[in-house]
């Protein structure tokens, strides 16, 4: 249902009473057609990492259709380091990041259709018009093993909102926005035989700091470039940490090992 002249005006100047605290930007919002990618991080200091790609049309029709997977992977500097590009029709397909000289990084998921290919695989062109003025989110899973005889733990994409201006095109959209500081808490307290590790990735397109804290004062000051990707490793802390910055939402991906499990560790988000 459309919104009457009088809700979007009171959209808009909701928008502009509530700017500081608005982790999206008010003029950036991705066309129709656009493919939005979550920030992904990559660990290459551990035994794997790998991505589930979704098959975002496949999965609306029903049945197999050909997409095109393309990762871009960046260096904790935010600067280009390798394009994978997949080819499948499964929906979800697992792709393993190798050969990747760096302990981490983050990277983007988007993924393009051929036309003519969905035209022959019986997609009608009401539906082929019909995909064309979706804005499809990329929200998959990363799959990380601590040795080669771990089980994969798995945590979804964090918040990114990078748009993809226009296939071929290596630029991107920043729809993220730096935003009023505020303090982030992961509802997770931690135990003294604990290695924690955090890692924290920057979608806007200014550099930004990110202060660890808890109770007693900062732990550690982080300077992350856009698209970067910075770490805080941490053992022997006992409670719960905050994270004080003016990231859209600075959620880190949290890994927690200890001497119980050598061959696994957990990671989330909280």
């Amino acid at each position: 249902m459309r919104k009457s002249g009088l809700q979007e005006l009171k959209t808009a100047l909701a928008r502009v009473v509530h700017r500081s605290t608005l982790p999206y930007a008010s003029l950036r919002q991705p066309v129709p057609g656009s493919v939005v990618s979550d920030q992904f991080l990559y660990r290459g200091d551990i035994a794997g990492t790998s991505f589930v790609a979704e098959n975002t049309l496949a999965l609306l029709v029903g049945r197999a259709l050909p997409v095109l997977h393309e990762l871009r992977l960046f260096d904790p500097e935010g600067q280009p380091v390798r394009t994978l590009e997949i080819t499948s029709e499964r929906f979800f397909e697992t792709i393993p990041l190798t050969g990747i000289d760096r302990a981490f990084g983050s990277f983007t998921h988007f993924s393009s259709y051929d036309p003519e290919a969905l035209l022959a695989r019986g997609l009608d062109p009401g539906e082929l018009e019909a995909h064309r003025q979706l804005r499809r989110l990329h929200r998959g899973y990363c799959l990380y093993r601590r040795t080669i005889r771990s089980v994969p733990a798995a945590v979804h994409g964090n918040f990114g909102g990078l748009v993809l201006k226009r296939p071929g095109r290596a630029g991107f959209q920043h729809l993220a926005r730096r935003r009023g500081a505020f303090l982030y808490v992961p509802q997770y307290r931690f135990r003294p035989d604990q290695r924690v590790s955090l890692y924290v990735m920057n979608a806007c397109r200014s550099s930004e700091r990110v202060e660890v804290v808890r109770e007693g004062g900062t732990i550690e000051q982080l300077w992350i470039p856009p698209l970067g990707t910075r770490t805080c490793r941490l053992h022997g802390v006992e409670g719960y940490l905050g994270l004080r910055s003016n990231l859209p939402m600075c959620r880190p991906v949290v890994f927690v090992e200890d001497d119980d499990g050598p061959d696994h560790f957990d990671v989330f988000h909280t």
